[in-house]
């Protein structure tokens, strides 16, 4: 075999210090290159695995965080609403006492005004009596002093009917 590989331009003894010094690098690369690498690609691959790790528990505590959030907002719009509805019903019912207090007001000044205005009309009507008996007397007093005739007693009475209608008038237009 050692012929043929000078036949073929081979050197045996170089050929076995090659092999030996190819195995003796193969060794020495696995050692001092290979291991290193190794391990360094091994440490890169753990903190990558890690960093996954802690991504998906950072996502999964951020959709927890989420719910609870959605969840804390759901209660707080819930309560927002009954708070709405309590003061709703609060305000109605404050507008209700209201508007009963005013109606009870309005019913006082109407009756007031009821009141006020009897007491105006009775004594418009005492005037106008106070004034019609004045005219009576100041007619009755005419009448005495002058002497009546037919037409003179007709005059009289017309006069007394006019300033009785002028006084009622006056009293009318009076409020």
């Amino acid at each position: 075999m050692g012929q043929m590989l000078r036949d073929l331009g081979i050197e045996p003894a170089a050929l076995l210090i090659n092999a030996v010094s190819f195995v003796l690098l193969i060794a020495l690369m696995k050692r001092y290159l290979f291991g290193p690498v190794s391990a360094f690609l091994e440490q890169r691959r753990q903190r990558v695995t890690e960093m996954l790790d802690r991504a998906e528990e950072d996502r999964a505590a951020a959709a927890a965080e989420r719910a609870a959030v959605e969840e804390s907002r759901a209660e707080l719009l819930e309560q927002a609403h009954r708070e709405a509805e309590a003061l709703r019903q609060a305000a109605t019912g404050e507008a209700e006492q209201i508007r009963g207090q005013a109606r009870e007001q309005a019913r006082e000044m109407e009756r007031l005004a009821r009141e006020q205005t009897e007491r105006e009309a009775q004594q418009a009507a005492q005037e106008l009596l106070r004034e019609t008996n004045r005219t009576a007397a100041a007619m009755a007093r005419r009448l005495l002093e002058a002497s009546l005739t037919e037409e003179r007693h007709r005059a009289l009475m017309e006069q007394f009917i006019a300033d009785v209608e002028r006084l009622a008038a006056g009293q009318q237009g009076t409020p």
